[in-house]
């Protein structure tokens, strides 16, 4: 993979909406836009809780070309902090950030994406509000969780890969869980979901429910 590089390194601040294997996602603070950051450190990501605001040091290699993920950036040197940014401050930032149900999501129809069909021009990341629209359930076929929610005019449903939600879930879910059973197990009502185009493998990028988020 080749990158462009910078003459400097710049730091900038996050809010941590999700993690999934070595890549965080969250807002930049001063953009108000989603950025996927990929770092060396697994044990750091595996600390990270949502919400909590990072302070970054961009490295010389500032972002990739990779056209499946055109908001990732590389950075080194990542330092959290609790609750240093306004609970307000935070939910603007997410409705800000949340697509309409007019809009396709993650550019093209369908599970998964072909990365030989991807040119880095639509975004690999995608905010929605869901509430009480969603639905836990069981993959019948494939045996996963996913979450299901209406977008628009159809339901979609996503692989759930959050590692919060997956392993409180019950491994024998027969049914599907609605809002309330959702919010008992998990502690907290989710109000938004985090879907992403997961990195490419075997020549596709798979769609993927990241992070369950509630209001802040």
């Amino acid at each position: 993979m080749k990158h462009s590089e910078m003459s400097a390194p710049t730091p900038f601040e996050f809010v941590t909406l999700g993690k999934l294997g070595n890549e965080l996602f969250g807002i930049d603070i001063a953009l108000k836009h989603i950025n996927r950051i990929e770092v060396q450190d697994r044990g750091l990501i595996s600390k990270v809780r949502v919400f909590d605001t990072g302070t970054a040091s961009r490295s010389s290699v500032l972002r990739s070309r990779d056209v499946a993920r055109p908001e990732l950036l590389f950075s080194n040197d990542i330092k959290f902090s609790h609750g240093s940014i306004a609970k307000h401050k935070i939910k603007s930032m997410l409705d800000a950030n949340t697509i309409s149900t007019s809009s396709q999501l993650l550019g093209q129809p369908g599970p998964s994406i072909a990365y030989t069909t991807l040119g880095g021009s639509f975004p690999s990341v995608a905010l929605v509000k869901v509430g009480t629209t969603l639905l836990i359930e069981r993959n019948s076929r494939t045996n996963k969780i996913s979450a299901t929610f209406p977008f628009g005019p159809v339901t979609q449903s996503f692989p759930l890969v959050d590692p919060r939600a997956t392993a409180t879930f019950p491994n024998d879910l027969q049914t599907p869980l609605r809002a309330r059973d959702i919010t008992a197990i998990l502690g907290f009502k989710p109000v938004y979901l985090l879907l992403v185009l997961a990195r490419v493998y075997r020549g596709y990028c798979k769609k993927v429910a990241v992070a369950l988020l509630p209001e802040p």
